[in-house]
């Protein structure tokens, strides 16, 4: 995962998973980092940055099985407008009194797994906005009805069950701790996967 806030007041960000476990696909994960936050400053396009995303990964795996899942964010931190990709990612959470996933059912493929395109979601969260960007690792465990996995609506149950709200100073990090210990409870123990990451982004303007 990364941030970058440019100096006309656009904030990108992304959240990745590479799929599978090991140095080799932790190698892969900084190395679209690296590729991400270039394309960035270099001024590329959202519209862009995916494809080149795809591009680097089809020349540095290890595996042609191997692929990854992206979701990122470019936000005008003012006004909250912006564009919003995601590549078989699980979607950012817009926190609030009612939380909710943004651009479910748009998302497109993985990379590295067909070539195709990624539909933009236009976002606009007006001034005051707060996002959660996570893996999947984090909804995966039991924590659903019936020993079910959580999924993303239980996700959003939690949510609204364990935030204090964005008008609390410091909601984001007693929010990711909370999620974290909830999820391991429900799970009956750690998570199976190693790179569960929550991730917030609080508006400037809050």
């Amino acid at each position: 995962y990364d941030l970058i806030q440019l100096g006309n007041g656009t904030l990108h960000a992304l959240i990745g998973d590479v799929c599978g476990h090991g140095p080799d696909e932790a190698a892969l994960g900084v190395c679209l980092r690296v590729a991400w936050r270039t394309l960035v400053l270099s001024g590329k396009g959202p519209d862009l940055t995916l494809d080149c995303l795809q591009e680097v990964l089809i020349r540095e795996r290890h595996r042609p099985e191997v692929f990854a899942t992206v979701a990122t964010v470019s936000l005008d931190v003012t006004t909250g407008e912006g564009t919003m990709y995601i590549a078989g990612h699980p979607p950012p959470v817009l926190l609030g009194s009612a939380p909710a996933m943004l651009g479910s059912g748009r998302a497109g493929p993985p990379l590295g797994l067909f070539d195709e395109h990624w539909p933009a979601v236009q976002l606009a969260l007006g001034p005051e906005w707060s996002l959660m960007l996570y893996t999947d690792g984090l909804i995966e465990g039991k924590g659903g009805p019936d020993g079910t996995v959580l999924g993303p609506e239980g996700l959003l149950s939690l949510i609204a069950s364990s935030s204090p709200g964005p008008s609390v100073p410091g909601f984001e990090d007693a929010l990711a701790d909370t999620l974290l210990k909830t999820v391991e409870r429900l799970n009956g123990g750690p998570m199976t996967r190693s790179e569960e990451h929550t991730s917030e982004l609080q508006s400037h303007h809050d």
